[in-house]
């Protein structure tokens, strides 16, 4: 693994966590409306 390794998997955790945030924020935008 190494260095690489991790930096892909930083990346990777950052990718998962800006999609759940975004479909977070979608279902909320569908309850209010």
């Amino acid at each position: 693994m190494g260095l690489i390794g991790t930096v892909l998997g930083g990346v990777t955790l950052g990718v998962i966590g800006a999609a759940a945030a975004y479909g977070i924020q979608k279902s909320r935008e569908k309850r209010d409306h």
